[in-house]
């Protein structure tokens, strides 16, 4: 495939210091959109990017990366090749929680992996199911009201997992997030 990229969108801590990247394929230098057609070919391309071509270290330095990853991936043993120290296993908000997705899971943290829920924007069963194994849930700001956010967050700390607020596009939305409990 000519013209991959990988992007790398920082997560920053409550003081602003960089704690991690998420690795985003794109491609022909389109960094506004990602023209994915599948999204296991998608985080194939960011593993052979961020892995094979560029090495690891170089993509990442001594942050994790989180790194989306779809139901075909997680059940495959292709995403043994991704380092458990370095990455963050992104479930999508296409991965349809089942009991076997949940299984894969529990079974991946037994060797260290560390799980992230991608696009949270309201709790339901399936989400609910997923507390318990991840230890990120990363929250759209965008979507949501202040008030919504606030009450969301409030339901969230319910579990011992880190919040990270993503979509936030000013000063004043991102000093918001840190006042009501988001950790990044």
């Amino acid at each position: 495939m000519e013209g991959v990229f990988l992007g790398r969108q920082p997560i920053l801590d409550r003081d602003q210091n960089l704690v991690a990247f998420e690795l985003l394929f794109r491609v022909d230098q389109d960094v506004e959109t990602a023209n994915v057609t599948s999204d296991l070919s998608a985080t194939a391309n960011v593993i052979v990017n961020a892995y094979g071509q560029l090495g690891m270290q170089n993509v990442l330095n001594k942050q994790r990366g989180f790194i989306n990853v779809s139901t075909e991936l997680l059940m495959s043993d292709v995403i043994l090749l991704l380092p458990c120290k370095q990455v963050v296993l992104e479930i999508m908000k296409s991965v349809e929680i089942t009991d076997e997705v949940i299984q894969r899971c529990n079974e991946l943290k037994e060797m260290g992996y560390q799980f992230a829920l991608d696009n949270v924007v309201m709790l339901d069963e399936e989400i609910e199911r997923m507390l318990s194994i991840v230890n990120i849930v990363k929250v759209n700001a965008l979507e949501l009201e202040a008030t919504a956010l606030t009450a969301l967050v409030d339901e969230l700390k319910r579990w011992p997992v880190l919040l990270v607020a993503i979509k936030v596009e000013s000063h004043e939305q991102a000093r918001h997030c840190m006042e009501i409990g988001f950790h990044m």
